[in-house]
């Protein structure tokens, strides 16, 4: 069964081995995907996540590049943040699971696509901190919005 199966359903709305820093909190103008795929954790066997590595072009932030990953242990949770991203880079297509697969595959067709990002510090119920991250479809003239 895929990772993916139940993505459809979902409304739109990390640790593993990340070579690029994480986003950070800020605003992110101008976001170009370089990569999206699907990783096991490290320190946690089976544990998986699905990250995306950016170059970032416009930001308040120092950033040059970075990752975003979502644990997918998380479930219906996890799914919603994916769902997010993809529906940013693909804002005419119902996300699902054969989209999804397609999205990490090694053809990467989102490699290139441009969004826009707001990052925000949360707190947790537990009284952690995460960076939550939500997406949406770069508005900029003449560039490459999203995949089809």
């Amino acid at each position: 069964m895929s990772i993916w199966k139940q993505i459809k359903e979902v409304s739109a709305t990390g640790t593993a081995t990340v070579r690029l820093p994480y986003l950070v909190p800020g605003e992110y103008s101008k976001l170009k995907v370089t990569q999206c795929k699907t990783i096991q954790s490290v320190r946690s066997p089976g544990k998986l996540f699905f990250v995306v590595d950016f170059e970032v072009l416009d930001s308040d932030t120092d950033l040059k590049e970075a990752a975003w990953l979502v644990d997918l242990s998380y479930g219906e949770v996890a799914l919603r943040d994916v769902k997010g991203f993809a529906s940013s880079i693909m804002p005419q297509v119902e996300i699902t699971e054969e989209v999804m697969q397609q999205i990490e595959s090694p053809d990467q067709p989102a490699s290139g696509i441009l969004v826009s990002a707001t990052a925000s510090s949360k707190i947790t119920q537990s009284g952690g901190t995460f960076t939550k991250v939500v997406f949406r479809p770069f508005a900029g003239e003449g560039e490459v919005v999203g995949l089809a």
